[in-house]
């Protein structure tokens, strides 16, 4: 009786023993699938505003009008600068 327990007690912890494996498993590949997406989110979103600041930049460098007619030889700017005070404001 003592050995058919003792045979029952190591089937029992072996099947235990393999259902942590797979549990634990699961939750690792998880976690790893967790992290990877939140990298990606981290660099996305980094990524996202470096772009929103180059894309202000370069908005604010265009839509300069002032300094480009003012400071450019052209004739609308010789005629802004003689005619007008818009380049002296």
């Amino acid at each position: 009786m003592n050995e058919e327990l003792q045979r029952q007690l190591i089937r029992q912890l072996k099947v235990l023993n393999f259902w942590i494996s797979v549990y634990g498993a699961i939750i690792l590949i998880v976690l790893i699938t967790v992290v990877v997406l939140v990298w990606k989110i981290v660099n996305f979103t980094n990524d996202t505003r470096q772009q929103i600041g180059d894309l202000r930049t370069t908005v604010s460098e265009k839509l300069d009008v002032k300094s480009d007619i003012c400071e450019g030889n052209n004739s609308l700017g010789d005629f802004l600068k003689d005619k007008t005070g818009f380049c002296n404001q």
